[in-house]
């Protein structure tokens, strides 16, 4: 349940960056379950993140969204958050999502790993240029 919203207005993409990887780096101290977004727009936040933050051994970490490719495929959101992030610092669990077994298989084992999970602590969520959030495009047959 949502109590307060906090609009945040950065004056530029570094400025973003700081401010997440802030957060970032506040929930990593706190543990807990922290949810990523992929794309190329965070990748300078868990960058400072790491810096900021080297132990994140009490986190746990998930993917709001991911692309059926392989873990080391360019295209990964997991390989872009394991360059900036999982290579600067020691976490306490990864699920990723297994995209290299394609949408329905690695859907239904990413679902498996979330188990009665309830809660997350922190989620970062992406804004694509058309409007997509969490690998939801607008007007694709996945809406309904």
């Amino acid at each position: 349940m949502v109590r307060d919203i906090e609009i945040v207005v950065a004056v530029d993409a570094e400025a973003a960056a700081r401010d997440v990887a802030e957060r970032l780096s506040r929930a990593a101290q706190a543990g807990g379950h922290i949810v990523l977004t992929g794309g190329s727009t965070p990748q300078r936040a868990y960058e400072l993140a790491a810096a900021l933050e080297p132990d994140w051994s009490g986190v746990e970490l998930w993917w709001s969204d991911e692309r059926c490719v392989p873990p080391d495929d360019e295209n990964s959101n997991y390989a872009m958050a394991k360059r900036a992030l999982l290579d600067h610092v020691s976490v306490g669990a990864v699920h990723r999502m297994r995209g290299e077994l394609g949408k329905e298989h690695g859907a239904e084992s990413y679902e498996q790993q979330l188990g009665a999970l309830e809660r997350f602590d922190l989620i970062l969520l992406g804004l694509g240029p058309d409007g997509h959030v969490a690998s939801l495009f607008p007007d694709q047959p996945s809406l309904d």
